[in-house]
């Protein structure tokens, strides 16, 4: 069964995975009440903003959100999912099936990049 946090990580890797060869620059970072927020740029064709929330963990730190261009990734998939969920009459097994085809679609574009040369 997926997890939110499975989803999250492949939606995460596969949007990071498009970037390519573009240069990528941190800028800073600033403590907050979760943890840290790293400030970064990406320089692509359309330089781009990207701030990551890193949390502690166990382990070290993970990635528990992104905000890109200025957008909460993590609120832009919580919406979607309660979307879901209404437009299903409060069913959950809709969501765990559109999470499902959610892996699977980005299972499969992973599947498909090419893999960098040696």
């Amino acid at each position: 069964m997926p997890t939110v946090t499975r989803i999250t990580s492949i939606i995460y890797s596969t949007l990071l995975s498009h970037l390519g060869g573009e240069s990528f620059k941190v800028l800073g970072s600033q403590p907050n009440e979760e943890g840290v927020i790293i400030t970064s740029r990406i320089n692509g064709v359309v330089p781009m903003g990207v701030d990551w929330q890193l949390s502690p963990t166990d382990n070290g730190h993970k990635v528990t959100n992104l905000f890109v261009g200025g957008i909460n990734m993590a609120s832009l998939q919580h919406s979607e999912m309660v979307s879901v969920i209404q437009r299903n009459s409060g069913r959950m097994q809709a969501l765990l099936a559109a999470l499902r085809e959610k892996e699977f679609e980005a299972t499969a574009s992973s599947d498909k990049r090419p893999s960098a040369p040696s």
